[in-house]
Parts: C-alpha cells; sequence; structure tokens
C-alpha cells in the first residue's frame, strides 16, 4: 500500500479515539469543578488524626532503630581486628582464601556426635 493512505486511514481511526477522550477528560474535571472539597465527618477525621499520630511514632521508632543500627556499625568498624570473637564463631584469619578448614574445624568441635 502506498504509504498516503496508510496515514490518512491512520489519522481516521486515532482521531475519533483522541477526540472523545479528550472530551470525556474535560466532562471528568468540570464534575469535580462543580462538587466543591469534601468534607469529612468528624468521625472519620478524627480517625484519620489518630492514623497520622501512629504512622509518625512509627516513624520515629524506625529512625531510632536506623540510628542504633548507624552506630553499631560505626562502632564495630572502628574496633577492627580488635574485637573479641563471638563466642563458638569460627576462628578465620584475615585474608584466609578459603574459610571451609576454619568451619568444619568448628562444626567438629561442636557437634562430634556426627562423625
Amino acid at each position: 500500500m502506498d504509504e498516503d493512505v496508510l496515514a490518512i486511514i491512520g489519522i481516521f481511526f486515532v482521531s475519533p479515539i483522541v477526540i472523545s477522550s479528550y472530551l470525556a477528560f474535560r466532562h471528568w474535571l468540570n464534575t469535580r469543578a462543580s462538587m466543591g472539597p469534601v468534607q469529612l465527618s468528624p468521625a472519620l477525621a478524627d480517625r484519620l488524626d489518630q492514623l497520622e499520630r501512629q504512622i509518625e511514632s512509627l516513624a520515629i521508632e524506625v529512625e531510632r532503630m536506623a540510628e542504633g543500627q548507624r552506630f553499631v556499625s560505626k562502632v564495630l568498624v572502628e574496633r577492627g581486628s580488635d574485637a573479641p570473637a563471638l563466642p563458638g564463631a569460627p576462628v578465620v584469619a584475615r585474608g584466609a582464601s578459603d574459610a571451609r578448614p576454619a568451619l568444619a574445624a568448628a562444626d567438629a568441635a561442636r557437634f562430634p556426635e556426627d562423625r
């Protein structure tokens, strides 16, 4: 087919869709504007205020937890290799290429009945 014919067919089918979408959107905007502001009942307004306060308190608690985690991470980084090992944790030398032998030895020491 000729490109001009395809363009005319495209315009013929697309134009009504675009125009009807524009008219529907304009009608929706006019309807919303004529409704005015939404009035909330006092009970609903109180519940929304309570929900807002609860969400704010939850956000504060999450921020406190994040601050504590940042502090602990900072302390652990500053301590570096001076930090004592946790009880029961396998001892692995820094720079070791493979931690499996140390883990296997630690597991064998903790669980002798498996052998």
